[in-house]
């Protein structure tokens, strides 16, 4: 069921054995969730595979297709022909997994170098700069760094430049819900000074970029920002990150690191950059790892000036709405889309709460801008874990008319420029489904 699986990080891999296993690893983040960390939508669960981390379950997606429910007609924009011989990025794939009940976490080789997946953004985020290329699948678990071609990797889609980030560091790619898939660059770990990555890599200071902080708590999170009378710690701490120096430190190994505080370093244009402060004198991009030496990199930096401007950060901030960090969709988010929005009902049966929804888009795989809804679909479920289904599609109706099945608990309605299927699963009954088939009534 879509949403419901655990998502879990094991990293007790033996240092001996780090560096030929992560080549290239299947590891954990805090990327995939419905918003920067794991939280009740996430999609897979990790687990240890030959001392490599490896993203397992996979997401068992239930659709209503019957014969009625297959348009004829679809939107009134065709795919745009790509300068490739690999197949769109936005046609659905089945990617071979690395063993039964298992999907691979994404990665890709450019330039010589392995691009792993490390943070989702919104699909509000516009940071696509010139496009490289279409990444294509060819992961193998005993292949290495080595064995890659350009841009071949466990994904399937259009690569992008990150605008005003250098490419050395951040590459992007957009999924077809809208969402925005950061990749961060673990094979460079050419540094001297923290000024080398957020300075000359990331330009942290010229971007304007604002600070905030997080607390993950279970499925929750909170956000902050700093008081505008104490922005003068921001500007300490950055400068402080840039004398840091460069240190090699293995995985899974945390011992006098010190308590951490999450940071989130925030352009206008959605870039949301995740930084790892720690009492015991280190900063770091967020588990931002060095796959082929089986360490993380951070920053060493004075630890009696970083306790003191976490004190202060901690001391002078107060708590922020979420929405500008939100990725996963809710139904209000999809009400407001321009094109289906109007046909997600304003109503649900009662005793039934949302499990996950999904807007997908059609997308320009030249800026990796977004061109229209396709398709909204969501899934609700009561206690008793009675789920019912929705699939609203772009569609140009032909005067179809709409039909309703109660015996199957299936529905096909029709409208002006949507078809939408519905289906009630696990002992839904008749009065509960009907009331949900006539929560669509025509806008």
């Amino acid at each position: 069921m879509n949403g419901e699986s655990i998502y879990m990080a094991m990293d007790k891999v033996a240092d001996s054995d780090a560096a030929e296993a992560l080549e290239p690893c299947l590891k954990g983040n805090k990327a995939r969730a419905g918003r920067f960390v794991p939280a009740a939508a996430a999609a897979c669960l990790l687990a240890v595979i030959a001392a490599a981390v490896i993203a397992g379950g996979a997401v068992e997606k239930r659709k209503a297709q019957t014969a009625e429910a297959s348009p004829t007609e679809q939107a009134e924009f065709t795919e745009q022909p790509l300068a490739s011989e690999e197949p769109s990025p936005t046609e659905v794939f089945d990617y071979p997994a690395p063993m039964e009940g298992a999907e691979w976490l994404r990665f890709f080789k450019h330039a010589g170098e392995m691009y792993y997946e490390h943070r989702m953004l919104p699909a509000e985020a516009d940071i696509f700069g010139d496009r490289i290329g279409i990444a294509y699948f060819a992961a193998e678990l005993n292949k290495k760094h080595e064995d890659y071609g350009e841009l071949a990797g466990s994904v399937r889609g259009s690569v992008y430049k990150v605008k005003g980030v250098d490419p050395r560091l951040f590459l992007c790619m957009r999924e077809q819900d809208g969402q925005v898939v950061l990749f961060i660059n673990e094979t460079n770990c050419d540094f001297a000074r923290g000024s080398d990555l957020f300075e000359d890599m990331l330009h942290i200071s010229e971007s304007g970029m604002k600070l905030r902080m997080v607390e993950y708590g279970g499925d929750e999170e909170h956000y902050y920002e700093l008081d505008p009378g104490h922005s003068g710690a921001a500007d300490e701490l950055i400068a402080l990150m840039d004398r840091g120096e460069c240190v090699m430190q293995p995985t899974g190994v945390y011992s006098g690191l010190g308590k951490s505080m999450d940071l989130l370093f925030c352009r206008e244009d959605g870039l949301t950059v995740s930084v790892t402060a720690r009492r015991g004198g280190f900063v770091e991009l967020s588990d931002h790892r060095i796959t082929q030496e089986g360490k993380y990199l951070r920053f060493k930096v004075d630890e009696e000036e970083l306790g003191r401007l976490m004190d202060e950060l901690e001391a002078n901030r107060f708590e922020i709405p979420d929405d500008e960090f939100r990725i996963a969709e809710d139904l209000a988010s999809c009400a407001k889309d321009e094109r289906l929005g109007k046909y997600v009902p304003q109503t649900m049966p009662e005793g039934y709460e949302l499990v996950y929804a999904a807007i997908y888009r059609k997308i320009d795989e030249q800026t990796g801008a977004l061109i229209g809804a396709e398709r909204i679909e969501f899934e609700l479920k009561d206690a008793a874990d009675r789920y019912l289904c929705a699939d609203i599609t772009y569609y140009r109706s032909k005067g179809e008319q709409s039909h309703a099945n109660y015996d199957n608990m299936t529905a096909v309605l029709f409208r002006e420029s949507a078809m939408i299927v519905l289906k009630g699963d696990f002992g839904v009954t008749e009065e509960v489904f009907r009331e949900f088939v006539e929560s669509f009534d025509e806008p």
